[in-house]
């Protein structure tokens, strides 16, 4: 009902409905289109922004762990640490105790100004006396820590800074090595800091408005565990599994009905990340900008494309209103030619129409001489000379009736009839298109398959990228109808017709073959060279003429040879130049 009513409509509106409905879709499409790049584009960047900060955040830390690191080494390389530690423990209470009370102000002192650290502890070897871990403030005897994991881990460093976390601290541990003989261990040193201050040097550094910082170990969050976020991110399997999958990355996920961007870098060793979790809205508030200023220039565009569209089908339907309106109220006796403004497609019809016009008044001038009869019978045959467009005109008559009728096939074949003639006239043009050379011969097969009751089947293997490149017209067709007439003449089976198309090396190939009875192939190659030694049939001449064509216009390196098929039958192949379609200048 809807197809009825569109149908019923006048072509100025359908232009109307058309161009708007066309404009929208292609701005729907490119909105559509653009906010999704736009989202994209505006996501990664500040996935890298993000990454950026976490990345600032990261060498702040390490910058930390340097002065922590420098801490240690001073104590390391200090001539008192170095001096008591070396000589062998004290016999005398008092020179221990002065012992433990001098390495506690050197340890102490080492990081009064910086304050990095929260304390320095000190481990010392061969020195049993030492206060225990269980009773010292900063000075210890190594005896009581020997098995534990860290004092191994850092024995095992030999010299290098072992950082790990326990509790609400983190550690670095180094070994205290004789600086005049390396072979000899004095002792190990053991710094702990707060996370919470060391954290606080990330303090300033926000990511969105409620984004998080924070570290991870050992599928745990160690800092920052009170709030919402990371108390979500806690129970988070596929968070954590995520997370050790590399050193670093970055993630989208779905918390609380929220998205987040999530970034994790590994700070101390695999198992130590710093992360960043802020939800994805907070980074992107431009992206809701972009999306209302493209429904803006959306609405407005949409509201020119109908004005616009207004305009053009009035623009371009008047002419055809007011020459339908002069054909609707033409009147015999009076023959006035309708003005022509322009030289498009609607002046060729005003000019046809007043052509027509000037045909008919002359067919009445002839006829009025002549008896009714020969009248009616002259009218009729100049009436078909008037030009391609009647003749257009007359089938499509043809087809409506048939359509009317029911009778599908007449309505195919006038169809088909119509379209090679109009490919055949080509508007008196020499070149065409190869997709309408192709379109052509399809009409002829359509033809033909009425007449032959589907005799034969036709294939095409055609690369799309020659459709659009030149040849000349009435080309193939000739050696189809040949394939038709002559190789399916008197075969018992089903014919076949392939036809093939390609682009190579500056050229464009193209075969028909068909699995007919065959043809003496020496004969027919010497019929393209030479036709006086030939009888020359209405074979003979068609492809003869098809290469001389070909070999004018493009070239003697072009032209058509014959060979034997894989099928049984014989294969045409026509080689012209590479030329796209237009700019083949005829001579």
């Amino acid at each position: 009902m809807l197809i009825k009513r569109l149908n019923d409509l006048p072509i100025r509106d359908k232009l109307m409905i058309s161009y708007f409905i066309i404009l929208a879709l292609a701005l729907s499409i490119f909105g559509a289109f653009a906010f999704e790049r736009a989202s994209i584009v505006i996501k990664q960047q500040v996935q890298a922004s993000t990454q950026q900060t976490i990345m600032q955040a990261k060498n702040n830390l390490q910058s930390y762990m340097r002065d922590v690191e420098n801490v240690l080494m001073e104590i390391h390389v200090n001539n008192t640490v170095q001096d008591i530690l070396r000589e062998p423990q004290p016999d005398n209470g008092f020179l221990l105790n002065r012992d433990v009370k001098t390495l506690e102000s050197t340890i102490l002192g080492a990081d009064i100004f910086r304050k990095k650290t929260t304390s320095i502890q000190l481990f010392a070897f061969n020195k049993p006396d030492y206060p225990s871990v269980n009773f010292g403030d900063s000075i210890f005897s190594s005896d009581g820590v020997e098995d534990a994991g860290w004092f191994i881990h850092t024995i095992e460093m030999g010299g290098g800074i072992y950082w790990y976390i326990d509790g609400q601290y983190i550690c670095s541990a180094r070994l205290i090595v004789d600086v005049s003989n390396s072979r000899h261990l004095l002792g190990v040193v053991r710094a702990k800091v707060d996370i919470s201050q060391f954290l606080s040097g990330v303090g300033n550094i926000k990511i969105g408005q409620t984004g998080k910082v924070f570290l991870i170990d050992q599928d745990r969050i160690i800092a920052d565990r009170n709030s919402a976020l990371t108390r979500t991110l806690s129970g988070d399997s596929e968070f954590f599994s995520t997370v050790y999958n590399g050193s670093k990355g970055s993630l989208f996920k779905m918390l609380n009905g929220d998205e987040y961007l999530i970034i994790y870098d590994e700070l101390i060793n695999p198992q130590v990340k710093l992360v960043g979790a802020v939800p994805t809205l907070e980074l992107i508030e431009n992206i809701g900008i972009i999306r209302n200023a493209l429904f803006l220039i959306g609405a407005i565009s949409l509201i020119i494309a109908f004005l616009s569209s207004v305009f053009i089908s009035y623009k371009i339907s008047a002419p055809i209103y007011a020459l339908a309106d002069r054909m609707k109220n033409f009147d015999s006796d009076h023959y006035t030619k309708v003005p022509v403004y322009s030289n498009d497609e609607i002046g060729e019809i005003y000019n046809s129409f007043n052509k027509m016009l000037e045909r008919i008044q002359q067919l009445i001038d002839e006829v009025n001489e002549q008896s009714r009869k020969e009248k009616e019978a002259e009218m009729k045959a100049l009436q078909a000379q008037i030009n391609p467009h009647f003749l257009y005109n007359t089938l499509d008559s043809i087809n409506w009736l048939a359509i009317k009728a029911g009778d599908d096939e007449i309505s195919l074949m006038v169809n088909s009839l119509a379209n090679f003639l109009r490919f055949s006239l080509n508007k008196g043009k020499e070149f065409i298109s190869i997709a309408n050379e192709l379109e052509q011969v399809k009409s002829y097969i359509t033809i033909q398959k009425f007449r032959f009751k589907n005799k034969f089947d036709i294939v095409y293997q055609i690369d799309k990228e020659v459709l659009s490149y030149t040849i000349i017209k009435l080309t193939l067709q000739p050696l189809v109808e040949n394939a038709i007439n002559h190789g399916f003449d008197g075969i018992d089976y089903e014919g076949l017709i392939e036809i093939k198309a390609c682009k190579d090396d500056g050229y464009i190939h193209l075969q028909v073959t068909d699995n007919g009875k065959g043809a003496d192939i020496d004969s027919l190659n010497k019929m393209l060279l030479d036709a006086g030694g030939e009888a020359m049939n209405d074979m003979g001449y068609g492809i003869r003429n098809v290469n001389e064509r070909i070999k004018l216009y493009f070239g003697e390196d072009c032209g058509l040879y014959f060979e034997d098929s894989q099928y049984g039958g014989i294969t045409a192949n026509i080689k012209v130049r590479a030329v796209l379609f237009g700019q083949m200048e005829e001579s």
